[in-house]
């Protein structure tokens, strides 16, 4: 026997239009993504930010500075963010923004200039020809002007090298209410090895006057044309990343030899291992002590001696200053005063 089953026609076209759903935001950036670093980008997998505490979460030197001398190698406060003129006010801030409470830094400028930058090491090759988007919240008490920048460069000579703007607001002046900003765009760097690193400077375009300020928090440069969540990274794990460029060493941290009667080699392990062998410098006004055999040695000299043998992951010099060094090997005193810096910043 033969059953035969009649079905009603079917309109192709308007059951998929029943089937669509409200992609929402994540999924607009998913369909609008045209690589695989866009899609990883968009649903904010890995690592992501390429500029090392954007957040502002560690500030080794100090929570408060002001720069005393100009260039771009002036690393007066905050991990990482240098300024470029002197007289610059820096201090460490808070605020809640979107519902969370954030660090934030700060900067106050005594003329007419409020500079501060960033370097991305090696920065050329990760950046240089693919779209990337910066990011940042910024506010002005003074409603100063917003310019910001990215440029590529050469062992420090950052005067002869390409300069990129990504946006000059001249003419825009910031609010006192945080605002968020992002810019994407594609720097192209034309140098060979693309071995240079890369800077972005945030700045008020030399206008204002004496007392203008400008004020940054999460601050993010991502790979992609999409301004994603800003990345929080643990404390330890920032802490870290900065480090490679700036530690501090305590006292109890360092352990001593005799070399002379009055003067001692130090030594000290440097962890982790830094972005190439440290400038060390004596922190002004504190005492190195050191524990020997029932007898306890200390030395207020400020410069390091003969012999210096430190490397990215240790320091070793000859300290003067001692008085009747008898026992060969001395144990750094029970102290966590900070006695010397090393640096090695871009």
């Amino acid at each position: 026997m033969t059953i035969k089953v009649s079905k009603p026609a079917i309109n192709i076209r308007e059951e998929l239009a029943d089937l669509k759903q409200d992609t929402g935001l994540k999924g607009q950036e998913l369909m609008r993504a045209d690589t695989v670093a866009e899609v990883r980008t968009a649903i904010s997998a890995g690592r992501k930010n390429l500029i090392i505490n954007g957040g502002f979460d560690v500030w080794q030197r100090g929570t408060t500075a002001t720069t005393s001398g100009t260039g771009y190698g002036r690393y007066d406060s905050v991990d990482r963010w240098g300024s470029y003129y002197n007289g610059t006010v820096i201090s460490k801030q808070s605020a809640t923004i979107e519902g969370s409470i954030v660090n934030t830094y700060k900067l106050v400028y005594s003329a007419t200039n409020i500079f501060t930058y960033t370097k991305i090491e090696n920065g050329s090759h990760l950046v240089s020809g693919k779209p990337v988007t910066l990011s940042f919240y910024a506010k002005s008490a003074s409603s100063s002007r917003l310019r910001v920048r990215g440029r590529f460069y050469d062992s420090g000579a950052e005067t002869n090298s390409s300069v990129h703007d990504i946006e000059v607001a001249t003419t825009n002046l910031l609010t006192t209410e945080w605002v968020k900003y992002s810019y994407t765009y594609t720097p192209v760097d034309a140098s060979v090895n693309m071995t240079r690193d890369y800077m972005i400077i945030l700045d008020n375009g030399s206008s204002g006057t004496a007392g203008d300020d400008l004020e940054f928090a999460q601050v993010q440069l991502e790979l992609g044309s999409v301004a994603t969540e800003f990345e929080h990274r643990s404390y330890g794990e920032e802490l870290a990343l900065c480090q490679r460029y700036y530690q501090a060493i305590a006292n109890g941290e360092l352990w001593g030899s005799t070399n002379t009667t009055s003067r001692m080699r130090i030594n000290a392990r440097l962890s982790p291992d830094m972005r190439n062998t440290p400038t060390i410098t004596r922190v002004s006004g504190t005492t190195v002590s050191f524990q020997g055999s029932g007898v306890g040695k200390t030395s207020t000299d400020t410069s390091s001696a003969q012999a210096a043998t430190s490397s990215p992951r240790a320091l070793g010099f000859d300290l003067g200053g001692f008085t009747s060094l008898g026992d060969r090997a001395y144990a750094g005193g029970n102290s966590a005063a900070v006695v010397f810096t090393a640096d090695a910043e871009l």
